[in-house]
């Protein structure tokens, strides 16, 4: 009976430890989840494969890195009616809507002093 309450104390610190690692894991993940990228081109970088978009319901600047074979739709320009567009049907001003991935929790800083949030296209 002597060793019950250390048993307690014991059983309480793991506990603990446990579910303040479940939380640190559930936040890091949130930055592998796909989201939806919509609003206006600002630029288009065909060397680096790159685009700056303006999302339309924020004032998120996201800088979208787009692989080869990146699917996303242009829903005003003048390729809206392409089913698969690629990197170079894609201009200024166009709008379009992707499904991205937060590739870390870094930011780049544009000319100006805004910030972006790099992403890739899924």
């Amino acid at each position: 009976m002597k060793y019950g309450p250390a048993k307690l104390i014991l059983i309480a610190i793991v506990t603990m430890a446990i579910g303040s690692a479940a939380v640190a894991s559930a936040s890091n993940s949130r930055s592998g989840k796909p989201f939806i990228v919509e609003g206006k081109v600002l630029q288009v970088d065909r060397k680096a494969h790159s685009m700056l978009v303006e999302d339309s319901h924020s004032d998120t600047l996201y800088l979208v890195k787009v692989p080869e074979g990146a699917a996303f739709r242009i829903t005003f320009g003048l390729f809206k009616n392409f089913e698969e567009p690629d990197l170079d049907h894609v201009f200024k001003n166009d709008r379009v809507k992707m499904r991205v991935i937060k590739d870390s929790d870094r930011l780049a800083r544009l000319e100006g002093g805004k910030e972006t949030v790099i992403v890739t296209a899924d």
